[in-house]
């Protein structure tokens, strides 16, 4: 089912133990009859780490390990990356999509993820990554990915040659 526009209720906490802020969010879309009945379509959780709290590479790899396996990936992947991590940037990483069956599209991800890089250049982040999820790609070759195509047109790029790949966008390029 394709949906117009998407509502997302965003909610975090800071977890002094990691020194990161984790969050999720809820993603709602109204439905299509007059009620205005709002439908929950999926939801995800995000990890924004403040660069210039995270003394160095060593921290930043501690923090991570008590997270998910995809976030300690990703944050991997992101340390090889030095610009990203080097400075004191705010980072944000989002993993762990949830979908209602009838909602789970490429084209309603892209859309998620507008309204989600809206959020994120209004809260002034630098950068927002994130793992290509194997379910958007195309089904007769996943480790190709020929769908990230798509992602770039909303300004990420894929930092790696792994099977799996990351994709970071600078956010508030003027």
């Amino acid at each position: 089912m394709q949906i117009d526009d998407v509502i997302l209720n965003v909610g975090q906490f800071y977890d002094e133990e990691t020194n990161v802020i984790v969050g999720g969010v809820e993603v709602g879309a109204l439905s299509d009859d007059t009620s205005d009945k709002l439908i929950m379509m999926a939801d995800f959780s995000f990890h924004l780490y403040n660069m210039s709290y995270i003394n160095n590479v060593s921290e930043l790899t501690a923090a991570t390990e008590e997270l998910s396996e995809e976030e300690t990936y990703m944050i991997h992947t992101l340390k090889q990356t030095q610009e990203i991590l080097a400075e004191d940037y705010l980072v944000m990483t989002i993993s762990d999509f949830n979908w209602l069956d009838e909602f789970k599209t490429l084209e309603n991800k892209l859309k998620l993820l507008m309204k989600f890089i809206n959020y994120c250049e209004y809260n002034n982040y630098d950068y927002l990554a994130l793992i290509v999820e194997k379910e958007f790609a195309d089904e007769a070759n996943v480790t190709e990915f020929p769908k990230i195509k798509q992602y770039e047109a909303l300004g990420f790029e894929r930092i790696n040659i792994h099977p799996t790949p990351i994709l970071v966008k600078k956010l508030n390029e003027y």
